[in-house]
């Protein structure tokens, strides 16, 4: 599996991750607006908005 490919699957991994983490311990939350940085002067990889009824 080339390194990108690896990056990217671990990247979606954490993403996930993370928003089931955030709506397990925020539970009024309805949504959660997500963007991801592969670096701070970089454009998002990931964006977009989570429902909760999503997870």
């Amino acid at each position: 599996m080339s390194m990108q490919k690896l990056h990217t699957t671990q990247c979606l991994e954490d993403a996930q991750a993370a928003i089931y983490q955030l709506f397990d311990e925020i539970p009024e939350a309805e949504a959660i607006e997500v963007r991801v940085f592969s670096g701070e002067t970089q454009p998002p990889v990931l964006a977009g908005i989570v429902p909760r009824a999503e997870t």
